[in-house]
Formats: C-alpha cells, structure tokens, sequence
C-alpha cells in the first residue's frame, strides 16, 4: 500500500508564487519517493475569473479546494470547510503532513491530529509597515486577525523556516514559544538554468520583447509590499537601453500603470500577467531586481540566479527585511546591494553595475547545487521520526 503525503496552502495554481510553486516541487519529490500526494487548498482565483473545480487533478497529484470567501472572517469557513476534509480523508493516519499556510496547521489540529510541519512563508507580525493610514485601513483587522492565527500556528506544529533571519522572526513574533529548524529550498533546474544568447533572442522573439534593450527583471505579485514602483521611477535616471520587465498580478496593477505615465516611461515598461512559463521571462532578461522591502526568503533569487541573471538588491542597512545576505553568503560575484530604498539610488547601482560574466556562471552552478528540492524533504521527514 502506497504512502499518503497531504500538503495544505491557502493557495494554489492557477495562482502563482513563491509557495505555489513549493508545493507543486514537494509534491513531485515526495511521488517520485513513492507518496500518494494531495493536496488540499483553497478555491480563491486571484489570477482570473475561472471558478476551479471543488476536485482537480494536475500532474497526478489529487487537488482539493475549499471555500475560503474574500471577507476579513472568511478564514472561520476555510477551517470549517479543511476540518471536513481531514476528517473524510483520514489525514491523521497519513505518513506526511506539510501546510504552508497557517489556517492549515490550525485546521489539522482542530480536527485532533498532533503532528503537523508548518514551513512558515512569512511572519505576518513583522511583515507590513504600521503607519497611521495603515492602522486606520480595514488591512488591520486582517493583519490581527492573521498574526493571531500565526502565532497559535508556530506553538502547536513543528515549524520549518529557509532563512537564519526567518527563524529569529518567528522566535520574537511567538515569544520565544517554538525553535524552528533552517532548511534550504529547492530550484528545478530543469526549468531554471542559463541559456545561450541564440537561444534568448528567440525566446524574446516568442515572448514579442524587444531584442536591442536590456531587460531589468521584477517578478511576483504587484503588492506594495514589492516596491516595484521603485524600479519603475528608477527608469528616468537610467540609461535609454535599460527597459524594465515585469512579470505579476496583483492589486496594485492599476497605479503601476497610472506611475508609467506620469513617469513618462511607458514606451520602456512591460507589464505581464502571472504564467507557469515564467522561467522564459528569467532567460531572456539581463538583471534581476529584489525591491522589496519585506520577504522570509525570496524564492525568485534562486530561480533568478540559477537562470545566470546577476541580482541587485536593497542592503540590509537601508532598512529593508530579507534574507539577501544569507542566500548569497559566500558568493562574490552573484550580487550588488543598493544602499537606499529609493529611485534615484538604485538607478545609480544599476547604470555603474559591471559583473563578470564567467566568473558569475561559475558560481551560479555552485550556487544551483546548494538549493535542492528533495534534500529539503529528507530534512523534514527525519526531524519527524527523530
């Protein structure tokens, strides 16, 4: 009889990110190690207005979705909804139980199962910036809302993180109530590696970008929290041959589109939507861009790297909170840290940023080799059985 693996996220494709795309690499690795794998998520669309099936299948993988209403208190429903789902598939008698979401870990043990591992995808205590606007918004019911149910989800799983910083967050944001464990993420590197400069005009040809410019790539959802207007505004201090690509949806699309025309940069600024593909939009572009000001690891640095791309980002000393140091900790020749969160300094980084080209191939194969899918699960199964 086949091993059960169950993963739980709040989201999964069509949405795409950072978490979706772990849980579509875990359920790979754990099929090829012999799991039946399912997983059990929500049945929110933020990129279209397509209604998912209740029950999917992508990939021989097993996809449940249940209803999670777009509402401050829609999170008491989804749990409702997890809990029947445990229940009827008898999750707690499974061999693998992972959530990346902590109304999933909440969930499970709501429905009487005591083991669960929880890789954390952010801190939501620490994660957005207090101002009065903010405090005043209806954002911060959620946030409460969400940091409550966070700080329960730290005490009563076993909590995995991808970062030395992300772990000292979670440490401060549950009191000192949990020791998470630090394991490295993974990359495919059949999707993400370099490619020749042939084969990256054919592939801005396919994608109808244009073959004369460098492309300064952002990826990820068009949140205030990425600071893609950064970038944008950067553009006007920059050199004519530098356009800016980015690849996201999100709710701050429409001011990104009023900031190109108020910049007056809409001739050199591509906007696409969310894909599966996006590893095409890394192998044809030139720089890779990290503007945000907050993020528990950034999987897009390894996905940007592993394409050969040289990455610039926001020091730690400029205020932002990420992990950038401690991905690229050891690596000489992958990054250049911008010292201030602002247009005209990154536009500085970027026009004086010279790298050398083989010298950067060379360690982006070390660099790929640390990052490993499978090892990361191996980790997570023998601090279970220990």
């Amino acid at each position: 009889m086949k091993k059960r693996a169950f993963l739980l996220s709040s989201l999964y494709y069509p949405n795409v990110g950072g978490v979706e795309n772990s849980i579509k690499e875990f359920s790979l690795v754990l099929k090829d190690k012999g799991y039946e794998v399912t997983v059990i998520t929500s049945n929110r669309n933020n990129v279209n207005n397509e209604v998912l099936a209740d029950l999917d299948c992508l990939g021989d993988v097993k996809v449940i979705r249940c209803q999670y209403p777009y509402n401050a208190f829609g999170f008491f429903v989804f749990i409702r909804n997890v809990c029947k789902k445990i229940s009827e598939l008898r999750v707690g008698d499974s061999d693998f139980i992972l959530s990346r979401s902590h109304w999933g870990v909440i969930s499970v043990r709501l429905s009487g199962v005591k083991k669960i591992n929880y890789l954390a995808p952010s801190v939501y205590f620490l994660q957005e910036k207090l101002d009065k606007d903010y405090m005043l918004s209806s954002k911060m019911l959620r946030y409460l809302i969400n940091s409550i149910g966070q700080f329960f989800a730290f005490l009563f799983s076993d909590v995995f993180v991808f970062s030395q910083d992300m772990k000292k967050q979670v440490q401060t944001s549950c009191l000192g109530g949990c020791n998470p464990v630090v394991i490295n993420p993974g990359v495919s590197s059949d999707r993400f590696h370099c490619v020749d400069e042939i084969d990256k005009r054919l592939l801005r040809d396919r994608l109808k970008l244009d073959g004369a410019v460098k492309y300064l790539l952002c990826v990820g959802r068009l949140s205030e929290i990425k600071q893609f207007d950064i970038a944008i505004k950067s553009l006007k201090s920059l050199e004519e041959k530098y356009h800016l690509l980015i690849v996201g949806s999100g709710p701050e699309l429409e001011y990104y589109k009023s900031l190109l025309d108020s910049e007056g940069v809409s001739e050199r600024v591509v906007i696409r939507p969310f894909t599966k593909d996006v590893d095409l939009y890394y192998k044809t572009s030139d720089i890779y861009l990290m503007t945000s000001r907050y993020e528990s690891f950034g999987q897009v640095l390894l996905e940007a790297t592993c394409c050969g791309l040289p990455v610039i980002a926001f020091s730690k000393s400029s205020g932002v909170r990420t992990s950038v140091s401690y991905i690229y900790e050891g690596f000489n020749f992958l990054l250049k840290e911008c010292d201030k969160q602002s247009p005209s300094s990154l536009a500085r980084t970027i026009n004086g940023f010279e790298f050398d080209r083989k010298a950067l191939n060379e360690e982006a194969s070390e660099f790929s080799e640390k990052y490993n899918w499978s090892a990361a699960i191996d980790t997570i199964i023998l601090d279970r059985d220990l």
